[in-house]
Formats: structure tokens, C-alpha cells, sequence
């Protein structure tokens, strides 16, 4: 059994309500300010937010960008995963319509199916949080690729491990599914 003193307990307890909140309203003006650098083709500023040079001009800058929490079901049994996900970015910057697709190394596994839906959730959750600056207001069909590894997982494995195609989302609307590419109630033109 784990024990902690009070200090380190009280520290992690700090940690976690901290990163719960979210960045600061200064930690949000630096990440506009790089995200403006890496608009300008600023590959230092592109690397501090984790981006690749643009090849031309964005239409969302990332704000905030938490990294999701690894199942620990799946940690436990050593199973990684990479997950395509798409989603729209709504005019003050919150991500909308989210959708998932997950490719593990553990697909002859008996419990293949839960543990993909357990990447899903995490990732889905995760980008959920995600919040962008958006200059020309709502944004669509944004894709982006998370990765879960451990660790002591060889590069070889992660390697191996097959990347998702972007799923192609539909969704309810009254009772019909429709697209995601295609216009949806609500959808400003």
C-alpha cells in the first residue's frame, strides 16, 4: 500500500484542483501570442504550442490544450493506442461535435472493443477542454491525432501501430442522421 504524508498528499491535491482550473488568463495571452508568432511562420513559437509551421494562414489558434488522462484499465494490460479525432470549433473558441476513432495494439484481445471505447472517452474528454482563438469565428472540420503510449513501450511497437483515418462523424438531428460534412441546423453559413 502507497503511503503519503500529509505535505505531499496536500501537494498533489493542489496539483490536481490546479490543473482542473485550467491556464490563467496571462498563461492564455502567452499562448495567443504564440500562436500569432506561429502564424508568421515562427517555428519556435510553432514548436512551443506543439504545432507544425503553418503552409498558410490558420483560421484558429490553439489557447488551451490538455493532454488526456490514459485509461488505466488499458495502462494496467499495456495496450496503446493512437486516435483520430475531428471536430468543430464554435466562435468563442470551444470544440463542438467531437468525434473519435482509436486503432489499439491489443485488436485480437478479448476486450478490444472496451478498450477502444476507453481511448475514445479519453480523448473525446480531453479535446472537449481544448479551447481556440478564433479570428474568423466558427470553425469546421478540424482534425488533429492523439497518441497514448507508455513509457516502457519500444518504439518499434509504437511503430507498428496503425494510425486511424479521421472517422466520418453523423450525427442525430431530429431523428435523421446527416454528415458531418454536410450543413446542420444550427450551423452558421
Amino acid at each position: 500500500m502507497l503511503r503519503l504524508s500529509l505535505p505531499l498528499l496536500l501537494l498533489a491535491v493542489y496539483a490536481t484542483s490546479a490543473a482542473a482550473r485550467g491556464p490563467s488568463e496571462e498563461d492564455i495571452a502567452q499562448q495567443r501570442l504564440l500562436a500569432e508568432q506561429c502564424q508568421q511562420q515562427d517555428a519556435a513559437a510553432c514548436e512551443a504550442l506543439g504545432m507544425d509551421v503553418p503552409d498558410g494562414p490558420m483560421d484558429a489558434f490553439p489557447l488551451a490544450r490538455y493532454a488526456p488522462e490514459y485509461p488505466s484499465m488499458t495502462a494496467r494490460r499495456g495496450v496503446i493506442a493512437a486516435c483520430a479525432i475531428r471536430f468543430d470549433i464554435a466562435a468563442d473558441g470551444r470544440t463542438t461535435n467531437i468525434c473519435t476513432k482509436c486503432n489499439t495494439n491489443a485488436s485480437s484481445h478479448p476486450l478490444a472493443d472496451t478498450f477502444e471505447k476507453k481511448f475514445k472517452q479519453a480523448a473525446t474528454k480531453a479535446v472537449s477542454k481544448w479551447r481556440y482563438a478564433t479570428p474568423n469565428g466558427y470553425r469546421a472540420d478540424a482534425k488533429t491525432v492523439l497518441n497514448f503510449s507508455l513509457k516502457n513501450t519500444s518504439s518499434a511497437t509504437i511503430a507498428a501501430l496503425e494510425k486511424p483515418a479521421h472517422p466520418y462523424c453523423k450525427e442525430e438531428q431530429g431523428g435523421a442522421e446527416q454528415k458531418l460534412d454536410e450543413p446542420r441546423i444550427g450551423d452558421p453559413k
